[in-house]
């Protein structure tokens, strides 16, 4: 894996960790008796991460920061700042996102980079009717865990 692949999986994890995006403003539709939907998840989130990158025989240290809006169709956007072994970035993101009944659900994001894009996976769970959701990578090679609050 380059040291430019593995910059980007550790900027795109630290800009879903608090992403600087504007929501669209609607109060979102509260999840109830464990029952969630795509608008249980609408409006802008903080987003903190970190963890572990694994290339080859090394490993290095992620976090990140980020706002994330999500707009209760499947869809979100956002912004954020990733410290990847001690090298700063910033990056643009945009995905899509489900969500199951259960208040698990899936989100994949690309993350715009200065010269390339990148790809990263997530599985969460809601909590809290959508006030709060944490997250883990499931991309291979990445140890990383993040949670979010609705701001």
């Amino acid at each position: 894996m380059t040291t430019k692949r593995t910059l980007a999986m550790a900027v795109t994890l630290a800009a879903m960790v608090l992403v600087a995006g504007a929501g669209r403003g609607a109060q979102p539709v509260a999840a109830t008796a464990g029952r969630c939907h795509l608008q249980t998840l609408d409006g802008a989130y903080g987003f903190a991460g970190s963890g572990l990158v694994v290339a080859g025989p090394q490993t290095f240290p992620l976090a990140i920061a980020a706002r994330l809006a999500f707009d209760g169709q499947g869809h979100l956007t956002g912004k954020g700042t990733v410290s990847f072994n001690g090298q700063v970035d910033h990056e643009t993101m945009e995905g899509t996102y489900t969500v199951n009944e259960d208040c698990t659900g899936s989100i994949s994001l690309v993350g715009h980079h200065t010269g390339f894009d990148d790809v990263h996976n997530f599985d969460f769970v809601i909590v809290d009717g959508g006030k709060e959701v944490a997250f883990v990578e499931t991309d291979a090679g990445t140890v990383a865990a993040a949670t979010m609050k609705r701001q």
